[in-house]
């Protein structure tokens, strides 16, 4: 619920990449297949980076704003 509302507020951009993070971050939790470990990681180096250092450079910006 917190990642649909923060999409919503427009906090985050691309909430459909968010709930995949959240997804992978609950399969990986007891993962014990390879494959899917490796899809998971491939996920986490091709989009989920990606999202999250946007999101930090976003905060960033933020908090620079809010000390100005």
């Amino acid at each position: 619920p917190v990642i649909k509302e923060a999409y919503k507020t427009k906090t985050i951009e691309n909430g459909e990449e968010w709930i995949n993070m959240l997804e992978d971050k609950n399969k990986s939790s007891h993962l014990y297949d390879e494959k899917q470990a490796l899809r998971i990681y491939e996920n986490i180096k091709k989009n989920h980076y990606k999202t999250l250092k946007s999101f930090n450079g976003e905060i960033r910006r933020a908090i620079a704003e809010i000390k100005e």
